[in-house]
């Protein structure tokens, strides 16, 4: 079919199927309704056991039972459905009406126990037959995006003669049949639940709908889990868990899909992004929630202007963190904050802002252990701002891997951050006007790289110590406009300053290239390099000896300068001010929980009680472990408390809890026993 222009492909279509005397009987009967007060709306419950679509709705003790009693109902502002947790739905939730400003349409849970979860596939329990050897066959009329053997998610093969190993299958076009591997009939050696072919449906469905809130809702094996589209603005959700999509997890696109929310979700699983806002989807709100397991990114803006990234924890996608516009459509993904996430365990970069801007800020993220850059500005984005972020062991400090990395940019600022252990800390390749002040790199291969034709690089303020084999490396086409100046580089050992082939100490840096003419190369004297802490010694040689950049605060928020001068790297010497707090400690009581069920958590500070609250970012290495984030120590205090919820696990596991601010961190691994 030929696809409508706003739409991406693989969009939902949606059309009606209503006859005419259909929609004129709706018509009569919201005429009889008559128009909806805006007093406080009604609320239904649906219980996928106990339930009876017969009943009015409006009570635990009669609650409906389907989705499709919910889909059919006429809803208004102010109105709420519940559905109660262990429920199980194998029906697709279509939101059909729109609720107000301050009085949404809410879809929530009531109960206990697991999430309400929505099921898009089917499960075959009958009609198997034997075609072949260990060849069984079922009619299924539409083609199936995915088939699960006992919620595991099968392979698909092109033809019959592929389906030769456990959870291979393939659909004949022409019978329509379905053709699976199994030793016997399936039926009965899948059980649990068994076969399901999932096609054509998504977990809830809203199109051209706005005030919707979502909540504590979980969806799984569906094409979409959750999609927004067609114009759907000012909506919100809240701690829904999508998995196992065959598209995103969770969709929000189109022109008019705008100011949407999605706060501490879950994304894991899916066949391409966990959360992604698309093409026209503006103002839009990550914020909170871990995404892992997707094969595209774990959340990103893409061709969508004005929104934020923030708070999420994102591995084992192929991009942690993206924002997206496209050669020539830059400017549909303008003004993108990415801020107080930590990207891990990625196979490409931990966050990655491509063909982007202006008005790109990316900033407090925490990027380490990814396959390759843990920052990468690319493309033609301009204007972009990196600031405040760390990033430490991408690419296992291994080969061409950056901390931070600037691929063909303009004007971008990269300052104040702290990079360790990786190959190249801070790198530019064929970039414009790249502005590096006050980074601090440490322990890497490469401190700075300035190569490919780079041009009008200003590098100022910066310390490299510690790095192994070169301390900056200086192609000769990329000297245009270059000034290198008040910078500590520390060469010792093998490392030395090289300039295309030829290597030099500082002095004869200085002397062959003009740069660097107030820079200096003595230990910075770290508080504690080995245990990453590199705020400044009192006797450091780089404190007041930098230049004034019009830069006013440093990596922990303290102001610039404290003292005569500005001082080189990522902290300002604070002398007799008091640095800001950190992390010391990390615990929980209990320390292993069996799911679902919560646990209590305590965060300790380093130091003195702080003087006013401490926002303390909380990641966790698993999505089984909900909580709140951040966590504010208040005024005075030390430490703070926060709840951990672990969800059901089918087997025992762990949870690597992280919590950091100011640069430091403390992890705790919580045991999540099934």
């Amino acid at each position: 079919m030929a696809w409508p222009k706003h739409l991406r492909p693989n969009t939902p279509v949606h059309t009606s199927t209503s006859s005419p005397s259909l929609r004129i009987a709706f018509l009569s009967v919201f005429l009889i309704c008559g128009a909806r007060s805006a007093e406080a709306g009604t609320t239904y419950y649906v219980d996928s056991a106990g339930g009876n679509d017969a009943n009015s709705g409006t009570s635990t003790a009669a609650p409906w039972r389907t989705i499709g009693k919910v889909k059919n109902a006429a809803l208004g502002p102010g109105d709420t459905v519940l559905l109660k947790r262990g429920g199980v739905w194998r029906e697709q939730l279509t939101v059909n009406h729109s609720g107000a400003a301050g009085n949404p349409i809410t879809y929530a849970d009531y109960g206990s126990g697991n999430k309400p979860l929505l099921i898009g596939a089917d499960v075959l329990s009958s009609g198997w037959t034997l075609g072949g050897t260990n060849q069984w066959g079922v009619a299924v009329s539409q083609q199936p995006n995915q088939v699960f053997f006992n919620g595991v998610r099968g392979t698909p093969v092109t033809s019959l003669a592929g389906v030769t190993s456990p959870n291979t299958w393939y659909w004949d076009s022409t019978s329509k049949l379905l053709r699976v591997y199994s030793a016997s009939n399936p039926a009965t050696a899948y059980t649990n639940p068994g076969v399901e072919a999932q096609a054509g449906r998504s977990g809830v469905d809203v199109f051209n709908q706005g005030f919707i809130t979502l909540r504590n809702i979980a969806v799984t094996r569906n094409d979409y889990g959750l999609v927004l589209h067609g114009g759907a603005p000012n909506n919100l959700l809240d701690s829904v868990e999508a998995s196992y999509s065959f598209y995103d997890g969770i969709g929000i696109q189109d022109a008019g899909s705008v100011n949407n929310s999605v706060i501490n979700c879950i994304a894991h699983d899916t066949l391409r992004d966990g959360v992604l806002f698309w093409d026209g989807a503006d103002k839009g709100t990550i914020s909170g929630g871990t995404y892992y397991n997707n094969p595209e990114s774990g959340a990103e803006q893409g061709l969508s202007a004005g929104g934020t990234i923030s708070q999420v924890t994102a591995y084992n996608n192929t991009y942690g963190v993206k924002a997206y516009g496209g050669a020539g459509a830059e400017s549909t993904t303008a003004n993108i904050t990415i801020q107080n996430n930590t990207a891990y365990g990625n196979s490409s970069f931990g966050i990655d802002v491509d063909y982007a801007g202006p008005g790109i800020i990316v900033q407090n993220n925490t990027s380490y252990s990814n396959a390759s850059h843990g920052i990468a500005i690319e493309g033609t984005t301009a204007g972009a701002i990196v600031r405040y972020n760390i990033t430490h062991g991408n690419g296992g400090g291994q080969g061409s891997v950056a901390g931070i990395i600037l691929d063909g940019t303009t004007s971008v600022q990269v300052y104040y951050n702290i990079l360790y252990a990786e190959s190249i800390g801070v790198w530019t390749l064929g970039s414009k006007n790249p502005v590096i002040y006050n980074n601090t790199v440490y322990n890497s291969d490469t401190c700075v790289g300035i190569e490919n034709a780079t041009t009008g690089a200003a590098v100022k303020n910066n310390i490299g110590a510690g790095c192994r084999t070169y301390i900056v490396l200086l192609d000769t086409d990329s000297q245009s406009g270059m000034v290198f100046n008040n910078n500590d580089w520390v060469v010792s050992g093998a490392a030395v300053l090289q300039r295309q082939n030829t290597s030099y100490n500082l002095a004869g840096w200085k002397s062959a290239t003009g740069q660097d003419q107030n820079s200096i190369s003595i230990d910075p004297r770290f508080v504690n390099p080995s245990g990453n802490d590199f705020h400044l010694q009192s006797s450091s040689p780089a404190i007041n000896v930098g230049t004034n950049v019009g830069l006013t605060a440093d990596f922990g928020g303290a102001a610039v300068p404290q003292g005569a001068g500005v001082d080189l790297g990522a902290y300002e010497y604070s002398g007799g001010v008091t640095p800001p707090p950190g992390v010391s400690g990390l615990s929980c009581s209990p320390g292993s929980i069996v799911t679902p069920s919560t646990t209590s958590c305590t965060i300790t500070l380093s130091g003195a009680a702080p003087g006013s609250a401490v926002a303390v970012t909380v990641t966790s290495g698993s999505g089984s472990a909900t909580f709140s984030s951040p966590v504010t120590v208040p005024s005075g205090q030390t430490s703070a408390g926060f709840t951990v919820t672990g969800t059901a696990v089918g087997a025992d596991t762990t949870a690597l809890l992280t919590a950091s601010a100011n640069g430091t961190s403390a992890q705790f691994s919580l045991g999540l026993l099934a």
